[in-house]
């Protein structure tokens, strides 16, 4: 099973609302931190936690309800 890895990169869209963000150090660390928190290790974890409950299609990934 594929896991999702967000890009590592800040696009355009998200760098303007890290700016406006300032006063919210944590927003801009955790951002450009997501690829060190959410290495292949947590992602599995993350996972696990997740398997088997509402709301997911038989692949195993959570299906968006928009």
């Amino acid at each position: 099973m594929t896991t999702w890895v967000g890009p590592i990169e800040i696009s355009s869209d998200e760098d303007r609302v890290l700016k406006l963000c300032k006063r919210q150090k944590l927003w801009n660390l955790l951002r450009t931190q997501r690829h060190v928190l959410l290495d292949s290790e947590m992602r599995e974890a993350l996972l696990g936690l997740y398997k088997n409950t509402p709301g997911q299609d038989s692949g195993g990934s959570l299906v968006a309800s928009l």
